[in-house]
C-alpha cells in the first residue's frame, strides 16, 4: 500500500481541501483503497517520516 502525507501549516484548511481533492482523483483512477493518506500540521509528521 501506497502512503501519503498532506499537510499544511496549520492541518486545517489547506490540507483538508488538498486531500478532498487528491481522494476525489484517486477514486476516479480506481487506486484509491492502495492509497492510505495522513492529513495534518507540518509538525505533526516531520518526525514521522520513514515510520508510518
Amino acid at each position: 500500500m501506497k502512503k501519503l502525507m498532506i499537510v499544511c501549516g496549520s492541518g486545517i484548511a489547506t490540507s483538508t481541501i488538498a486531500e478532498g481533492k487528491i481522494k476525489e482523483y484517486l477514486e476516479k483512477e480506481g487506486v484509491l483503497s492502495q492509497v492510505q493518506t495522513y492529513k495534518g500540521n507540518i509538525a505533526e509528521y516531520i518526525n514521522q517520516i520513514g515510520r508510518l
